[in-house]
């Protein structure tokens, strides 16, 4: 969806719009929960045709409406994908191998929601009800995509979360700023992450699974738990489209994951490149000799943190690939993943992830910091952040 032509995006975002839903063909496995069947489903309004886009696909939301009463009975989230030929084709995104059965997407998301049969965790995983509208290259060639349905989150992304702070201007300050997330709530997100962490650990047990693309476009809020942190929604890590069991073609970055979607400003060392990719040679991997271990996952929470601390996103320090019209981080402040002679540091420091004005704890600054070391020996594992945390 990313390479069409913007004239090709609109015509992709308004037939979807307009698709008269249909409940999921095949319900996701491990994660039942039907969708109403009704005549009544209706595609929200949005100014923008439709609620989101991706690099992948679109996303929208359908809701079952009670034509009597105008009541909404059901919500649900629909994702559009439209992958493009070769990463449709390819096997590794299939469940089995299965070109055109169940999504691979589906599934592990269903998977480390059910990893630990525990409420208080599963519910910082946004599952997958179902999948369907599975078109077969051999039945229409140029149209490679397929849907898959999401419980749908009422409180948004924390991208819309951060923008939404209020702005307010402060004794001798030049311009407004926005207000600092409370620390109590980046606690309560820490530990979440921290718990979904957890989950994917214990996925594929012993091994693990590598979600490569959290980010705060792929974390969720949805209404808040009356049992626990009543006054908080609840947080849910979305988007396991380039999750991966770490197995050792995994580990060792081999092509299985050189072709998956990852957001590079929230990306680990370990799984960060340089930009463009090169036709021909070698995959340019920003460090040469790292490998992919379940502590990638601990690195994308700590720049998670660290943006939800600095109400930045991303970090102008690791926003060097695809600079902004204005970038001005010097080269010396930059973060680069190179171990090597190379510009630019390698790790933030404590000061750069709580500027301030006003100062958090150093408990919580000194843990975040803990996440991003550069190298993962050094960074703690799902488990001990959880324990750490609590």
């Amino acid at each position: 969806f990313a390479d069409m032509a913007a004239n090709v995006k609109a015509q992709v975002m308004r037939a979807f719009r307009d698709w008269p839903f249909v409940p999921p063909a095949n319900p996701g496995v491990g994660r039942p929960q039907p969708i109403t069947p009704s005549i009544n489903w209706r595609p929200i309004p949005s100014e923008n045709t439709v609620m989101a886009t991706g690099a992948e696909g679109v996303v929208h939301l359908w809701c079952d409406v009670d034509t009597t009463t105008q009541r909404i009975l059901d919500r649900v989230v629909v994702k559009h994908v439209v992958s493009g030929q070769a990463r449709y084709q390819d096997p590794d995104n299939w469940v089995n191998n299965q070109v055109g059965g169940e999504p691979l997407e589906c599934r592990q998301a269903n998977l480390v929601w059910a990893a630990i049969p525990n409420p208080a965790v599963q519910q910082h995983i946004q599952s997958c009800l179902g999948w369907g509208d599975v078109v077969a290259p051999d039945v229409v060639p140029q149209t490679y995509q397929y849907k898959l349905y999401h419980e749908y989150c009422s409180q948004s992304s924390m991208n819309r979360v951060m923008k939404n702070q209020p702005r307010k201007k402060r004794p001798c300050a030049k311009r407004k700023s926005r207000k600092q997330l409370p620390e109590p709530f980046l606690w309560y997100m820490f530990e979440s992450l921290a718990k979904a962490c957890v989950a994917m650990d214990t996925t594929y047990n012993p091994r693990g699974l590598v979600h490569q693309d959290m980010h705060p476009g792929n974390i969720f809020f949805s209404d808040p738990d009356p049992n626990r942190f009543a006054t908080y929604p609840v947080l849910k890590v979305a988007d396991f489209g380039s999750s991966r069991e770490i197995t050792p073609q995994v580990r060792n970055r081999g092509p299985i994951v050189q072709s998956d979607p990852v957001c590079l400003t929230y990306a680990a060392p370990e799984n960060s490149w340089n930009t463009p990719i090169p036709m021909h040679g070698p995959f340019p991997w920003e460090a040469p000799t790292m490998i992919i271990t379940r502590k990638t996952n601990i690195y994308q929470v700590g720049l998670i943190m660290a943006s939800a601390m600095r109400l930045m996103q991303p970090l102008p320090e690791n926003n060097w690939r695809q600079p902004p019209r204005g970038y001005r981080i010097p080269p010396a402040n930059q973060l680069h993943h190179d171990p090597g002679p190379a510009v630019g540091v390698s790790e933030l420091s404590r000061d750069q992830l709580n500027p301030g004005p006003k100062k958090y704890s150093y408990a919580l600054t000194d843990l975040v910091w803990m996440c991003l070391r550069h190298n993962s020996v050094h960074r703690p594992r799902a488990h001990q952040l959880l324990q750490r945390i609590q």
